[in-house]
């Protein structure tokens, strides 16, 4: 070999091995800010789907116990049909907002959230069902905040 071809020669391959590992670093890069953005588009995504079903249920619990009897009332509660509707209405809304998430689906079935609305929503006094949304939305904010690393 010509000892004025190896210069040129590693200057060849410092040209080649740079542009490997150019393209390594960028492939590198490009693969961490994806795997960040689809993080971030989970967690955005986890917290919208949280935020909709604690307003859900939040309305619909507000709706049975404004159409149910207070404790201990003197005055006898009728129950209309308007009633039993507004209630029904209240109890299809609430399962169907547990039963269509998506991101979190998983915590709400390790967290029972459907079992425990079908028992408050069997209540039939206003205060026994305060108490039972009470208990059930401190476990929905403790899990939203688990779920969502929030401390």
């Amino acid at each position: 070999m010509n000892p004025q071809y190896v210069p040129a020669l590693f200057g060849l391959a410092g040209v080649v091995i740079g542009s490997a590992l150019s393209t390594a670093g960028n492939f590198f890069l490009n693969w961490q800010t994806h795997s960040r953005q689809l993080n971030q588009w989970t967690l955005e995504n986890k917290k919208a789907e949280w935020r909709e079903l604690i307003s859900i249920l939040t309305r619909s619990a507000r709706s049975l116990a404004d159409n149910s009897p207070l404790a201990g009332q003197y005055v006898p509660h009728v129950t209309t049909a308007e009633i039993e509707r507004r209630i029904s209405e209240a109890d299809v809304q609430a399962r169907a907002a547990i039963q269509d998430r998506i991101f979190i689906a998983k915590r709400l079935e390790t967290e029972n959230i459907l079992e425990r609305w079908g028992l408050l929503a069997a209540k039939d006094e206003a205060g026994a069902i305060w108490d039972a949304w009470t208990e059930l939305h401190d476990a929905l904010l403790k899990a939203a905040h688990e779920d969502l690393e929030i401390s």
